[in-house]
């Protein structure tokens, strides 16, 4: 989720010069207005993020990448505990696209390597 106090816009990767951008490399829980500088009265403010925060989620900064800059060292690190168990056990590993984009491949990685949560990867 977004890291910080809310800016008054969206973040710079969702909407560019006033355009929604496809979002295709954002992944996470984001909030309608983090999409769109045009909010509506239905938007319920920072309670949900505090919220969540509560709940262990864990807050990015989506505009400096850092998402996707975890995503990668997280993506890193499964890849050399599934070389060490596959060692271990004798057997093959499928590896997971080190690209920092953490999709159904790498939560999937996690959860065969008995991580409960994406933020309990060591990155």
């Amino acid at each position: 989720m977004p890291r910080g106090p809310y800016r008054g816009q969206p973040l710079r990767r969702l909407e560019l010069a006033g355009k929604q951008t496809d979002g295709r490399d954002v992944l996470g829980v984001i909030g309608h207005r983090d999409q769109t500088g045009r909010r509506g009265r239905g938007d319920p403010g920072d309670a949900i993020w505090t919220r969540l925060a509560a709940l262990g989620f864990e807050g990015v900064d989506y505009d400096g990448l850092e998402d996707l800059e975890v995503g990668k060292r997280r993506q890193a690190a499964l890849n050399a505990a599934a070389r060490k168990t596959a060692a271990a056990a004798g057997i093959a590993y499928q590896l997971v696209v080190v690209d920092g984009i953490v999709g159904p491949a790498s939560i999937a990685a996690a959860r065969r390597l008995g991580f409960a949560r994406w933020r309990d990867v060591a990155a």
